[in-house]
């Protein structure tokens, strides 16, 4: 029978526990106080009918039960055989469960392997997007020198192409049409002197086998001789004139030809080069992909570098031309000039030909006149003196002409020494000018990174390593330019006294031309003489010899002749010599203004230089002492961290001490239970013996008279117990909130990714580090070597406090299993006793109902005992004639008493629960439609734990694919491990920061990769809340709100939603009861979730103008949530807020999911689980849909809302003013 009894016990509590039965029990009270409220309040026709016909079936439930209970044990031998075959499936089925556990594990390896690959693979995408940019900036880079280089040449070619045509060739064609002049008139020269050698000889001849003297006509001979002397006078001069210009031309031209043959092949190599460039790396690709928005803007700036690449290499092309027809034409030049040399060696052989039969012709006159010397020697002491001083100034004058012609090339050589000083001060000023626009850009940059420094709030990212001064490179440029400056004013020094010397020259050679001019007109007087005397007019004189007159008369001639030659000479001599003299003074005049050019322009930029340089040294230094004033401000904000870390490990020693000192309540009443369970099992209700002997065991102070005593007591002591545990879990669950609470505070800061992480010097100083050690680092970045020891300090303590928080929470956690377990056994004890005490009564009942009272063993006289309630009450003993109608009767009115007193203690928790209740059983036996999420793509932000977790988990239970991101890779880790074991899909997880639009969009791409399918649902959970009154909270702390709980969704729905609008999808947005009312110690907070309503209303309405959008929009408005962040705003919370929200109540995440995801099945946007919630959504509903069923409630209780609207802000505002806060504003 015991064992029939355990076994009956098991079973119900397996079929119908205690705890059913209490909530059901519960549910009538309360269900039945909510319909006699509305039913007070004359609004019966709302109350749902389902909710009637549910209280009248749990009432006819609660009726049959005992029928029930006795039929359920009459069918609990076979179900019990039962169970002994389902043991033994259940064997089997641990063996196979420990089987697919070990596949788990070996499918997590993969998993982890599958993960380490696409690290690797994300690392090789970005090595690639670096090479890609560096190729990039260097082609940019490559082209914009390239057309810099060609701008230079195009210029040179040009320079040289206009010389060539204006200078050269024209120079060359004069020269070779004079030499070809020159050369038929020698020719002519040489067949005359041939013949006048012929005739002297043959007189010579006569004259020496003559005894006479013979007159021979040699006046035209003489003539011709004088003529062609002068004449090839000329022509050597020129001959040689010619062959120096040819020369200096020929010793020039083959520089120009280098200088192009250098520009042809710059020119090919850049062809080449751009060749070599123009193509696309097979790290670009071919085909665009509109995910990969970075490879195609990659794709756009090639082709835009093609087009210019094009561009440069025609323009190559055409240079190429260029530089050919310039090489063509100048050796041209060098081969017409190697002809002009050859030339004049032909002449000079023909010179020297005709010299001889000069000097032959010569001899023989000389030797035919030496006959007539006697009769011609006062003639010739006349006419020899003006011949041989006309021949001397004629000569005299090729001198002179010679030197001119020396000095027009030193001239000429000055010019091109002018041109090079001219090149270099302009490659000076260009060079100071780039390095001043240099230092303007340094001194813009630096104010701007100054500006940026003082102002931005991320001014972090503008504090660089140590940078080299280029400043000094300038200044050392400035002082190397000042040198070259002072040379070539010292070269311009020497050309203008060379110059100023040629002037001098110039004057003297006028000078001598002008005393040979009046030189001349003596000698003219002395020949003017001998035509006189010798004048035909005059008549022959006796014997004269007609021949030597003639010959006199000739020689008179031709001397008037040669003064005449002379006096042109001399005339154009004059005229030359005064150009000369004109150009010369030009030159120095421009060479003088060409120096005050150098000294006033060099002198004003190097002012300017200067001034430009020193006022970078003060940015400089200015942005030093700001970064310094930065780094300290930084340093001090780390140590202050780490003071406030270090108090953590005390806090948590306090907490772990506390829980140490408490005793753990693991203590059972199985003695007492045994005992108990024997009396039952005897049906001995009376035995005063064994129950004073109970009573001396277990309770000496007390007097126990009958079974029903002891189980009185037994059932107070056991729920007395049961308290206990209840308050030490109570106590041991704060506890582990504490600490979990101390853990979060020691971890809420990701030291991965931390300010620091973004500060471009400490990546560069930490890298330095780790290369080449803590020495390498500049003495001006010590700072960042000393905020990375202390950050490192922080981390490594904030690591060990959380491992040995998370042991202590491992241990607790045991505790509380190895508590709850106990908790358990009391309450089925406290069961059994409650059931001992009913089956009593039942029994007590049945004999009643029979006549047939139990009787108690004693020495006595026997007593006839009744009892009709299962609580103990006092008993009545009545005589043994008592009828039984009379204890029914009793009976009936203390049940009656009972339930009164019941209702009457229940009353005011109903009155407070009553709405809460009736909007859950509303919302939970409403029609929902089925959401089916099965192989959905779901992005979740904030879903490591909490709402977002649970979310999360509803998700993957029903075969969604789950993507989830947060701030902390550690939790993220746990949660992928708990949500892969429910869903048969892998999770994806990373690390992001909602505020970063950037980093946003890529771990959305990620996912969408690593999914495989685009996203169909979004949900925007991540948020914070660190509630404070306003006059303690900085601004910062409103902005960090907005960033992360609306601008982290705006971000989120930026980023995705262009790939859900093919497929289409639903976008939820987690807001707040604050989105819809706010109150003191939420201003902070209240304003984010304000603004984020908006968003989500002015979103879902956008999204209505397409169509084709098949895209919903849900907006939950929950109220408190047993979540971590509930408990960490906890914290800071005033009490005002705690006050206010305590007519909320406080609800578990996995229920506050299903209301959101029923309301999101249904189609409904704006979605609440709280009553107070949903009153104020109701009151400021907006312009966004609503159900039917609520336009109809708000038509009929609107100004119901309206009162209580209006009774709870009164009621908010008198907390408000009962609490401190109020003086403090007053103060300040």
């Amino acid at each position: 029978m015991a064992q029939w009894s355990r076994q009956r016990a098991d079973w119900s509590d397996h079929h119908n526990p205690p705890v059913s039965k209490v909530i059901a029990n519960e549910w009538i009270v309360k269900a039945f106080g909510v319909s006699l409220q509305f039913q007070q309040l004359g609004l019966g026709a709302v109350i749902p009918k389902e909710l009637i016909s549910l209280h009248v079936k749990v009432q006819q439930l609660q009726e049959a039960e005992p029928a029930t209970l006795e039929g359920e044990g009459q069918a609990l031998d076979d179900e019990w055989s039962e169970l002994s075959k389902e043991r033994d499936h259940w064997a089997q089925d641990r063996t196979n469960m420990k089987r697919e556990d070990d596949m788990c594990a070996d499918e997590d390896v993969r998993y982890k392997q599958e993960h380490e690959y696409v690290l690797m693979y994300r690392d090789c995408r970005q090595d690639k997007i670096t090479r890609i940019e560096r190729d990039l900036e260097a082609l940019d880079t490559e082209i914009k020198s390239r057309n810099k280089a060609h701008a230079q040449r195009k210029l040179r070619h040009e320079a040289l192409d206009k010389e060539y045509e204006l200078e050269w060739k024209k120079a060359q064609d004069a020269r070779m049409e004079f030499t070809t002049l020159r050369m038929a008139q020698h020719n002519d020269r040489i067949t005359r002197a041939k013949k006048r050698c012929e005739t002297l000889g043959e007189q010579l001849s006569r004259q020496q086998k003559s005894q006479r003297l013979l007159l021979f006509k040699r006046a035209a001979m003489n003539e011709e001789r004088d003529a062609d002397t002068t004449v090839f006078t000329d022509h050597k001069d020129g001959c040689k004139a010619a062959l120096e210009s040819a020369k200096s031309s020929l010793a020039m031209a083959p520089e120009y030809v280098n200088r192009l043959n250098g520009d042809v092949d710059i020119n090919s190599e850049e062809t080449s080069d751009i060749v070599a460039s123009n193509y696309r790396t097979p790290m670009e690709g071919d085909e665009v992909d509109e995910r990969d928005h970075f490879m195609n803007d990659v794709r756009a700036r090639r082709a835009q570098f093609q087009a210019e690449l094009d561009v440069q290499q025609s323009n190559l092309a055409a240079e190429h031309e260029v530089c050919e027809s310039l090489l063509e034409r100048i050796t041209g030049f060098i081969t017409r000039l190697s002809e002009e040399v050859n030339t004049a060696t032909d002449e000079d052989v023909l010179i020297n030909e005709y010299q001889g039969f000069l000097e032959n012709e010569k001899q023989l006159i000389d030797d035919e006149e030496a006959c007539r010397e006697q009769k011609k020697a006062y003639l010739s002491s006349l006419m020899t003196d003006a011949g041989n001083w006309v021949l001397d100034a004629l000569h005299d004058h090729s001198k002179r002409k010679k030197r001119e012609a020396d000095r027009l090339v030193k001239q000429a050589v000055r010019a091109s020494e002018l041109q090079r000083l001219v090149q270099h001060f302009t490659h000076r000023v260009i060079e100071q000018e780039e390095r001043i626009m240099r230092q303007k850009q340094r001194i813009l940059q630096g104010e701007h990174k100054l500006e940026m420094l003082k102002s931005s709030d991320s001014w972090y990212l503008y504090v660089t390593v140590h940078t080299p001064d280029i400043g000094k490179h300038d200044a050392k440029c400035l002082e190397t330019a000042r040198k070259e400056r002072e040379e070539d004013m010292v070269q311009g020094n020497k050309l203008l006294n060379e110059d100023e010397s040629d002037v001098n020259s110039v004057t003297s050679e006028l000078e001598k031309s002008k005393a040979c001019a009046e030189e001349k007109a003596v000698k003219r007087d002395v020949w003017a003489y001998v035509e006189d005397v010798y004048n035909p007019e005059k008549p022959q004189e006796k014997d004269e010899d007609m021949m030597m007159t003639s010959q006199i008369r000739g020689l008179v001639a031709q001397l008037g002749e040669t003064f005449e030659m002379l006096t042109n000479r001399l005339a154009e001599e004059d005229e030359s010599l005064q150009h000369a003299y004109a150009n010369l003074c030009s030159e120095v005049e421009s060479i003088k203004c060409f120096m005050e050019r150098i000294e006033s322009e060099e002198s004003a930029l190097s002012t300017a230089e200067k001034a430009s340089l020193q006022k970078e040294i003060q940015v400089r230094k200015a942005e030093s002492d700001l970064v310094e004033q930065r780094a300290r401000a930084l340093n001090a904000n780390y140590k202050s961290i780490a003071s406030e870390h270090a108090k953590l490990p005390v806090s948590f020693d306090g907490v772990r001490k506390t829980r140490a000192e408490r005793e753990v309540p693991l203590k059972l009443r199985e003695a007492e239970l045994e005992v108990i369970r024997r009396l039952v099992k005897t049906r001995n209700y009376y035995d005063r013996k064994t129950c004073a002997e109970f009573a001396k065991k277990f309770v000496p102070h007390q007097d126990m008279k009958e079974v029903r005593d002891a189980l009185d007591w037994l059932l107070v002591a056991v729920d007395g117990d049961i308290k206990a545990v209840d308050r030490w879990m109570e106590l041991s669950k704060g506890e582990r909130k504490e600490m979990s609470l101390l853990s979060t505070k020691a971890s809420e800061i990701d030291w991965d990714s931390d300010m620091l992480t973004k500060i471009p010097a400490f990546i560069e100083v930490d890298q330095m580090i780790k290369e080449k050690g803590a020495a390498a680092v500049h003495a001006k970045e010590q700072w960042v070597v000393d905020l990375i020891n202390v950050k490192r300090a922080i981390a490594s303590k904030d690591k060990d406090l959380c491992f040995v928080i998370d042991e202590t929470l491992t241990s607790a956690k045991k505790e509380e299993v190895k508590v709850n377990a106990v908790l358990d056994k009391l309450k089925a004890s406290k069961e059994e006793v409650i059931n001992t005490l009913r089956f009593i009564d039942q029994e007590e009942a049945n004999a009643v109902r029979s006549g047939k009272p139990l009787e108690v063993e004693n020495n006595t006289q026997p007593q006839v005992v009744y009892q009709s309630n299962r609580k103990p009450v006092n008993r009545v003993t009545l005589p043994v004639t008592t009828q039984p109608s009379v204890p029914e009767e009793q009976e009936q009115e203390d049940q009656d008493e009972h339930k009164v007193a019941e209702e009457n203690n229940e009353e005011e928790e109903e009155g407070r629960l009553a709405e809460s209740h009736l909007l859950q059983v509303w919302s939970k036996y409403r029609p929902a439609k089925a959401l089916d999420v099965d192989g959905k793509h779901v992005f979740i932000t904030g879903g490591s734990q909490g709402l977002g977790l649970a979310i999360a988990k509803y998700y993957a239970v029903r075969g969604a694919k789950v993507s989830i991101v947060a701030r902390r890779k550690s939790v993220l880790e746990e949660a992928a491990t708990e949500l892969e074991k429910l869903s048969g899909h892998r999770v994806f997880i990373a690390t992001c920061d909602v505020t970063d639009l950037e980093a946003v969009k890529k771990v959305v791409e990620q996912a969408i990769e690593f999914q495989q399918r685009s996203i169909d649902h979004l949900v925007c959970n991540a948020g914070i809340s660190i509630p404070g009154f306003f006059v303690d909270q900085s601004v910062d702390l409103f902005k960090q709100h907005m960033n992360i709980n609306y601008f982290g969704a705006v971000h989120t729905c930026k980023a995705a939603l262009p790939t859900m609008i093919e497929r289409g999808g639903k976008i939820i947005f987690i807001n707040s009861g604050c989105g819809l009312m706010s109150f003191a110690g939420f201003s902070q907070y209240a304003a984010s979730k304000f603004a984020l309503r908006g968003f989500a209303d002015a979103l879902r309405n956008e999204i209505i103008l397409d169509s084709k959008k098949k895209i919903d929009v849900h907006c939950f408005y929950p109220g408190s949530i047993d979540t971590p962040m509930f408990a960490q705003e906890q914290a800071s919370k005033p009490q005002v807020a705690k006050d206010i929200e305590g007519t909320t109540e406080v609800v578990t995440p996995e229920n506050a999911t299903e209301c959101l995801m029923r309301g999101v099945a249904n189609g409904t946007y704006a979605i609440t689980n709280d009553i107070g919630i949903w009153t104020c959504r109701v009151l400021g509903h907006g312009i966004y849909p609503r159900e039917l069923l609520v336009v109809m409630f708000e038509m009929v209780f609107s100004p119901i809302l309206v009162i209580v609207q209006v009774g709870f802000g009164w009621y908010m505002d008198r907390l408000a003013s009962s609490q401190p806060i109020k003086k403090k504003l007053q103060v300040d």
